[in-house]
């Protein structure tokens, strides 16, 4: 007995239903109109646009060897605060602080007369008293340059209060205010106007 043919499953069937009110013209192409509206009622297709990307020689291209420049402030990722696991913390650049040189006293200056010169002058700030050390070793021993450790030494042969923190600083000022000038040797050197400004503060 032969066995029976499997039945072919039907597809299903679709089915849709326009209704139009419209009045035409005679002569209209009736399947042309159809077709149009059919058209205007399919839902439109959404391409989706690739997304662009670099390659990873085209992120570190601008910078050398493909390191980045460290921004302002860094930030730790993971930064342990008092026992506390924190999140993208930021850490403030360091500020870097100007080393003071701390001056010394110079033994190889014959001091002898300092402070009887020192005495003639009125002297009430430590500018007019670094002029006159200036002043003084350069007419007195041939000095015409001098540095902090100079000054120094002059403070404490006359015990005047060396209460600065930077012995350089007053010495930079002069030079501002164009008393005194940088030598080509190093240190600072009284020119003619820190000269007459020694002169000057007997009478003050």
């Amino acid at each position: 007995m032969a066995k029976a043919a499997p039945q072919k499953t039907a597809d299903p069937a679709r089915i849709r239903f326009i209704m139009v009110d419209a009045e035409l013209p005679a002569g209209s192409d009736i399947g042309q109109i159809t077709h149009a509206i059919q058209n205007a009622l399919r839902p439109p297709v959404v391409v989706p646009h690739a997304l662009r990307t670099l390659p990873p020689q085209a992120v570190t291209a601008s910078v050398p060897n493909g390191e980045a420049e460290a921004e302002p402030n860094e930030v730790d990722s993971m930064t342990e605060v008092n026992g506390d696991t924190l999140e993208d913390t930021v850490r403030p650049r360091a500020t870097r602080k100007a080393k003071v040189k701390t001056p010394k006293v110079l033994t190889d200056i014959n001091l002898d007369g300092f402070a009887d010169f020192a005495d003639q002058k009125k002297l009430k700030s430590h500018a007019k008293r670094f002029l006159v050390v200036a002043a003084w070793l350069k007419q007195n021993r041939s000095l015409d340059a001098i540095t902090s450790d100079h000054v120094y030494t002059c403070y404490r042969s006359v015990k005047w209060p060396a209460t600065l923190s930077d012995f350089v600083q007053p010495l930079r000022n002069l030079k501002h205010k164009q008393f005194m000038e940088s030598h080509p040797d190093g240190g600072y050197a009284i020119n003619h106007l820190g000269l007459q400004r020694v002169d000057d503060l007997s009478a003050d």
